[in-house]
């Protein structure tokens, strides 16, 4: 292989690491965010009922938190318009 061949690989794939590197970001928020919430569905149900009420305010705002990451995660593997990276 060449070197401008060598080139063109590491252009090609420093352009697939910039498209992926955000989804595979989202899917990390949203692991790391389900399993924050099987935590606090574990704490919720605990004998202090202190513990469990602050445990389940906090799972009232982590479910909107988990809908807008997987909203924001099916955007971003949402096929791509083929002209998107067109020259006008």
């Amino acid at each position: 292989m060449g070197a401008a061949n060598e080139v063109g690989e590491i252009v090609r794939l420093g352009k697939e690491h910039a498209e992926l590197k955000p989804v595979a970001e989202a899917a990390e928020r949203l692991a790391s965010t389900r399993a924050e919430r099987a935590d606090l569905e574990v704490m919720a149900s605990a004998s202090d009922p202190e513990m469990a009420g602050l445990a389940r305010e906090e799972l009232d705002a982590l479910s909107g938190r988990i809908d807008e990451i997987e909203h924001d995660l099916a955007v971003l593997l949402a096929p791509r318009d083929a002209d998107e990276n067109a020259s006008a």
